[in-house]
């Protein structure tokens, strides 16, 4: 392989890589789940939450998140 072959072969795949990036689709194409996403949450839970966890208060938080 040549310099030149190199050199192109690498600027090719520098616009290939940019052109595929996740959070840019392509014009007229629909946004993926994750660019209109507005919240997303979790909740862990250990051993000693049924004895602390309250479950109304969390319930209401996520219900007013809508």
């Amino acid at each position: 392989m040549t310099r030149r072959e190199f050199l192109a072969t690498s600027a090719t795949s520098v616009v290939m890589a940019s052109a595929g990036k996740p959070g840019k689709p392509a014009p007229g194409s629909p946004a993926s789940w994750y660019a209109t996403m507005r919240r997303c949450g979790q909740i862990n839970f250990n051993e000693r939450d049924p004895l602390t966890l309250d479950a109304e208060a969390w319930m209401d938080y996520w219900a007013s998140l809508k």
